[in-house]
């Protein structure tokens, strides 16, 4: 999970490098989904129990 993490602080830092016209859209639309893993942005699944409930960002549609 800290990779994950150092991954995502490293791909905002440089978001004025990569977020442009001028790079490929695959490269800037794969970039933008590892940024929006585990966030609102891709919605949120419930676990819940009789006595709990757990809300968890999704992960499914981020890159592996």
């Amino acid at each position: 999970m800290g990779d994950r993490n150092l991954l995502k602080q490293i791909l905002e830092a440089s978001r004025e490098v990569w977020d442009r016209p001028e790079t490929r859209s695959a490269v800037r639309e794969s970039f933008a989904k590892v940024l929006d893993c585990g966030t609102r942005a891709l919605g949120w699944e419930v676990y819940a129990s009789d006595n709990e409930e757990k809300r968890c960002y999704s992960r499914r549609r981020c890159l592996p």
